[in-house]
């Protein structure tokens, strides 16, 4: 490394003049780098500050974002929570409407049984009449519904207003089954489907087959009677 004090007093020594101006030039950069160097320490320290601020400032941005992250993910938590009752509710609400409208279908299935098994009855007795029998048949006859789908079909709607066009006298237990069926159409179609106008149709249909029941019972019965008087 050069030594400058060395340099500078060997330049004296030689020539005066030309010493005196490197030592002013030099001592006069050597202000001027220091200058520099203040300034740029300076704004190196602003700019850090600067940046040190903005730093802080997004990690406090940074950190309310992750505040409120954590508050989502505990409000969607809370939120899963309530839709996971919700749909436990729902499932247990679903199984005791099944179970209601199962009851309701039995207790359905149950009346029906009893009104039919108490009508053929009647009429066997003679209580419910043929004529009784003559106007149901006409008010089914009217009401017929129309045919929509597979079960109850319109070859099966023809069939049932055939039957319902034979006299009262003329049926037999082959015409009662064949009823019966259609009536079991009608039924499920009402089920599956919900159309009024079969749920309404259905319990007439039965009514009326078991008043044809209990008639034909009363004609074998009054069939054996008269066999047993001859």
């Amino acid at each position: 490394m050069v030594n400058v004090d060395v340099v500078i007093s060997s330049l004296i020594a030689q020539a005066p003049l030309v010493a005196a101006a490197v030592i002013v030039l030099y001592y006069s950069l050597d202000r001027k780098i220091e200058d520099v160097k203040n300034k740029l320490s300076k704004e190196i320290d602003s700019v850090r500050g600067e940046l040190g601020g903005r730093i802080d400032s997004l990690k406090e941005h940074i950190h309310g974002l992750e505040t409120r992250v954590e508050n989502l993910e505990g409000r969607v938590d809370r939120i899963e929570n309530r839709i996971s009752n919700l749909e436990r509710r729902i499932d247990v609400l679903e199984t005791r409407v099944g179970e209601v409208a199962r009851g309701l279908l039995e207790f359905r299935e149950a009346f029906y049984s009893y009104q039919n098994t108490l009508i053929d009855f009647l009429a066997a007795k003679g209580v419910v009449t043929e004529p009784e029998a003559v106007l149901l048949r006409g008010s089914l006859k009217t009401l017929a519904p129309a045919a929509r789908s597979r079960y109850y079909t319109e070859e099966v709607r023809k069939r049932l207003l055939d039957l319902l066009d034979k006299e009262i006298r003329d049926y037999t237990w082959e015409d009662v089954a064949e009823l019966e069926k259609i009536a079991e159409a009608i039924d499920r179609e009402a089920r599956e489907t919900g159309r009024e106008d079969l749920i309404k149709y259905y319990p007439k249909l039965m009514m009326y087959i078991a008043i044809v029941k209990g008639l034909l019972r009363r004609r074998e019965m009054e069939k054996k009677e008269k066999q047993t008087k001859e």
